[in-house]
């Protein structure tokens, strides 16, 4: 009996120990089998990428001039070999959704890649499967809204915008504000998104590279001290939002400017290398410069030009103050008031204010860049009408001032949105006409 209670110890003993290892093998080889499916997909994209996109690109670079011009933007953008010198191997995360494999590269830059460093930017390579087998690429932007900041990574936003765009779906974003461009393996622009704290909206934006004034500058050798002449052309970055609904453009913003000389070529820049044609972007940057240049300039002044005095009875006058209350170097803003004084102590020429009330504002001097309108504001006198001994007296006023920018460049005179500022300004007389 004890003999038979010995074998059977062993027989489950023996049996724990081979489900263990069997356990074991089959995780490890499960894990295995995961790791080479992973790492043989980025090898496949690898592979891919390099045979079709860079080489087809240095071929496309190698063409002659007669073939494809040297300012051609298609051969001034083929910037795909530069980028991928900034792509994160190493932070590559594959995926696998509803029988669809991609994998998302990001980019290796910092979040102010751009000389406008109101904004921050990032982006990723994203290389897909589809169910026939075949591989293809979108390069994503994200450039956050106005006065919000891309707070989750880079992988994580791309992997979610990717599926949103690929299968339909609304799922959100984290709580990031940003506009989200697709971009082919051409680096096209393909379709456009928003996320507004993180809820995903379908919307209309493009980012274009388009080239603004070309000049020529003598550089001076350092080895012979002979003069060389360069070819330089300026070249912008510009984000356009347009209207979903009429398609209009409501809002543009330049996000980067530098200079292609001719013994160098752009930086793997954001945006559509396209470009849209008819646009001087030179023009465009000269009306930004001039809208801000509109109320750059103002001051709120309290300067009192004159007094406007006739008498209503012996003892009783109107004293109406005409004072500036906003200045530029070309224009200003004059508010004029209308008051009563009375002389309540003739030995003494003492005199008071009766009533005090605001008038109408005007303008004086023209504006350059734009025009300018304002309301007739709201004026509060600093004392009751009646209030006895009331030697001085004073206006308080607000006002607004409305900015409306001009802009003759061909293609964008109506997208330069007028803006409105606030404004108060305050001032003290004394009774005496």
């Amino acid at each position: 009996m004890k003999l038979m209670n010995l074998k059977t110890l062993n027989y489950w003993l023996l049996f724990s120990v081979y489900l263990i290892a069997t356990i074991l093998i089959y995780t490890a080889c499960k894990k295995q089998n995961n790791s080479i499916e992973s790492n043989s997909f980025a090898e496949t994209a690898k592979n891919w990428f390099e045979n079709e996109i860079i080489q087809k690109e240095k071929n496309l670079l190698s063409a002659p001039f007669t073939t494809l011009p040297k300012d051609s933007c298609v051969r001034i953008f083929a910037r795909m070999t530069k980028l991928s010198l900034l792509f994160d191997w190493n932070s590559a995360t594959a995926y696998k959704q509803n029988g669809l494999q991609y994998m998302v590269v990001p980019v290796k830059q910092g979040l102010k890649p751009l000389r406008n460093q109101k904004f921050e930017a990032a982006r990723a390579v994203i290389f897909f499967q589809d169910r026939l087998g075949e591989i293809h690429m979108n390069v994503v932007e994200i450039l956050n809204l106005k006065e919000k900041r891309i707070n989750m990574s880079i992988s994580e936003i791309a992997s979610i915008s990717f599926e949103n765009k690929y299968f339909g779906t609304n799922k959100p974003v984290g709580t990031l504000s940003a506009s989200i461009s697709f971009y082919n393996q051409e680096y096209r622009s393909e379709i456009s998104f928003k996320t507004s704290e993180g809820t995903w909206l379908l919307s209309k934006s493009k980012f274009v590279n388009k080239k603004g004034s070309t000049t020529k500058r003598r550089i001076p050798s350092t080895m012979n001290q002979r003069t060389t002449c360069q070819t330089c052309t300026t070249w912008y970055t510009v984000g356009f939002w347009y209207d979903f609904q009429t398609g209009e453009i409501i809002d543009y913003e330049i996000l980067d400017q530098w200079e292609e000389c001719s013994d160098n070529s752009p930086p793997p820049a954001y945006g559509d290398g396209g470009g849209d044609s008819g646009i001087d972007y030179e023009c465009l940057n000269n009306c930004l410069n001039t809208a801000n240049d509109l109320s750059s300039g103002v001051q709120v002044v309290s300067e009192t030009e004159s007094f406007s005095v006739s008498s209503i009875d012996a003892v009783t006058k109107y004293k109406n103050p005409k004072w500036k209350i906003l200045k530029n170097l070309t224009w200003s803003l004059y508010s004029q008031e209308h008051g009563v004084v009375k002389l309540v102590d003739i030995q003494t020429n003492k005199w008071q204010w009766e009533s005090l009330t605001h008038g109408a504002i005007s303008m004086q001097g023209f504006s350059t860049g734009g025009n300018i309108t304002y309301t007739q504001g709201v004026g509060t006198p600093s004392f009751t009408p009646g209030t006895q001994n009331v030697l001085y007296a004073g206006m308080s006023l607000n006002f607004d001032v409305t900015y409306s920018p001009l802009c003759d460049c061909p293609g964008i005179s109506n997208i330069l949105a007028p803006y409105t500022v606030s404004y108060s300004s305050n001032a003290i007389w004394d009774a005496k006409p």
